[in-house]
This record gives C-alpha cells, sequence and structure tokens, in this order.
C-alpha cells in the first residue's frame, strides 16, 4: 500500500512538471539537426525558418549538418533524443525512402520520429553539362533508349530526394540509367558540370550558380509550373511524360512528443513560414509552402514509405541494397 501511495504521489508531482516544461518551451537553446550536406536546398530551408523561428520562440536556435548513410544517421540522433523538444530533425523527403534501402535502420522512421510540419516544397530541374549536347529532356531520354546504362545521373546519396526523381523519370521513360551517388547535392552537381556524369535532378536554388556561370543548363523542371525564376525552361509534364514528381523538406522530432509541444512548434514553424522574409527567400529559392497539419504531414509520410518500397524494390536489387 505504501508503495503505490509513493508512486501516486510521484505521478501527481510529475504532471505539473511536465505541463510546466511545456508552457515555458523554450528555456534554453534548440538544435535542429539537418541530415544532408551543408549548401543542399533542405539545408538552406533548414536554415531560412530557423532564422525565422528565433524571433517567434525568443530562443537561440543552433543548425547542425550530419549527413551520412542516405540521411539516417542525422535522423537516428533525433530519434534517440529526449522528447522535450531541444533536438529536432529537418529532412528531405527522401527520409521516407530509407526503409526500402536500408532494413537495418537503427530506427523506425514511421514509429520513432513525429511528424511537426512540412516546410516547403521543392521543385527541382533536370540539368546537363553544356558540352553533353543535350537541349531537351526529349533528346536526353532518347539518348538513354539508344545506349541502354550507359547515361550515368549523378545523386545526392542513395535513395536521396534527387535519386528518388531519376527513378521516377527512368520509370515513366521505360529507360534504362546508371545511378552514381555522391555524399551530397554540390558534389553531384559539380561533377554534372564538369561533365563526369550526364545529368542530376536537384534543387534549382543548389544549381543556380552552376547555370548563372554556364555550366550547367536547365532542360526541364518537376515543378507543376513553369518557375518565374527560369520562364524559359519546360515542365517535365510539357515534354509529354505522366509522372508524380517533387521533393518536399519537413521537420520532425523524436517520438512520445506531448501533441501540447508538436502543435507550439507547429505554430511557430508555421508564422516564420508566413513572414515577408521567408516568403522572400523561398521564392529565390522555387521553393512553395505546403501548408499540413501535424496528422496530414504523418499520413504523407506513411503514404510515401508505401509507394517509395514499391518504386525502389524495382530500382534497387536486393544485393545492391546498403546494410
Amino acid at each position: 500500500m505504501t508503495l503505490r501511495l509513493f508512486a501516486l504521489a510521484a505521478s501527481l508531482l510529475a504532471a505539473p512538471l511536465t505541463a510546466s516544461a511545456q508552457s515555458d518551451y523554450p528555456n534554453r537553446p534548440i538544435n535542429i539537426i539537418v541530415n544532408i550536406t551543408p549548401g543542399s536546398g533542405t539545408d538552406l530551408i533548414a536554415r531560412t525558418v530557423a532564422d525565422a523561428m528565433k524571433d517567434t520562440l525568443k530562443q537561440t536556435i543552433v543548425v547542425e549538418n550530419r549527413p551520412g548513410a542516405g540521411g539516417s544517421i542525422g535522423a537516428a540522433v533525433v530519434a534517440n533524443s529526449a522528447p522535450d523538444g531541444y533536438r529536432l530533425l529537418v529532412t528531405s523527403s527522401a527520409i521516407a525512402a530509407l526503409p526500402a534501402i536500408q532494413p537495418t535502420l537503427s530506427y523506425d522512421t514511421e514509429n520513432d520520429l513525429t511528424p511537426i510540419i512540412p516546410l516547403a516544397a521543392l521543385p527541382a530541374v533536370v540539368m546537363v553539362s553544356p558540352s553533353k549536347g543535350i537541349r531537351t529532356l526529349n533528346e536526353l531520354i532518347e539518348k538513354a533508349r539508344k545506349a541502354p546504362g550507359e547515361v550515368m545521373f549523378g545523386s545526392s546519396g542513395v535513395a536521396s530526394a534527387s535519386h528518388l526523381e531519376v527513378e521516377r523519370l527512368r520509370a515513366a521513360a521505360k529507360i534504362k540509367l546508371t545511378h552514381v551517388p555522391y555524399r551530397g547535392a554540390p558534389e553531384a552537381i559539380a561533377d554534372t558540370a564538369g561533365g563526369r556524369v550526364d545529368f542530376v535532378i536537384a534543387p534549382l536554388v543548389s544549381g543556380r550558380s552552376f547555370m548563372d556561370a554556364k555550366q550547367l543548363i536547365a532542360i526541364a523542371s518537376t515543378s507543376s509550373k513553369r518557375s518565374s525564376l527560369i520562364p524559359d525552361v519546360p515542365t517535365i509534364a510539357e515534354s509529354g511524360l505522366n509522372m508524380r514528381l517533387g521533393a518536399w523538406v519537413g521537420l520532425l522530432g523524436p517520438k512520445g512528443m506531448p501533441p501540447e509541444l508538436v502543435q507550439k512548434i507547429h505554430d511557430a514553424a508555421a508564422k516564420a513560414l508566413e513572414s515577408p522574409e521567408v516568403k522572400d527567400r523561398f521564392n529565390k529559392m522555387a521553393a512553395e509552402l505546403m501548408p499540413m497539419s501535424s496528422a496530414e504531414f504523418r499520413k504523407l509520410i506513411v503514404d510515401e514509405i508505401k509507394s517509395n518500397k514499391e518504386l525502389l524494390a524495382e530500382a534497387i536489387p536486393a544485393d545492391k541494397k546498403p546494410n
């Protein structure tokens, strides 16, 4: 009886402490892990939103890059963190592909992470080096059809957003390509500009400097309509391919976060996304807002995990998947 009374008293004391911890959140610096390399579209989105969230939350936010293993290293750090909102994850939609290719992940994507809010849809562009002599997406596809497996594409890693975009393109066009994964988008883009691989699909913001320097040309975009930043570049749909493309960048936390805390962070991020400064920066990146509740964001991730498993089962043989 005494032990039961002690346990009850302890639980009653803990409850107001937990509520208090949530009500005065944040009372110390917040750490945002970006599981992709610096300079990537995901990284730029994270830093843009973090800067604006600092004003709302009245607290320092430190953005830290933890790339590697397709993004699973940084994701695992957050998945194994305390659910107190002081360590969060900004990742790309590639996180919904990792379960399909890494069955030995140290965390469960669906159950060990708490989706909070999508930060942006990040339309990408198909880029090639001018030295390749390719000027349209149809010319690239035709080249791949004439030489199956000889056309190489770079990506920011196996199952990364840039990899998945190409796999959907490959499946829609019914062509065979050779994948060359890199540690991040900047490396893949640089090697495409250098002619070491034939093409890459990456966010416009990541390849813009190479395009301005005439080292890369954009031949198609993954957006639903032409971007005002590159109005002369047609969409993939305009090339006659009927396919779903589009990567997103989102904010997640560890499992077990109280709903009230999730909502508080969601609202702070949503407010940041509506600020004129963020909208201006997003416009320059060709990033688009995709407002959703936390529950809707969770459903998006669960649905994409399922579809990616189907896509990658065909794209990556079992003996080629990372351990």
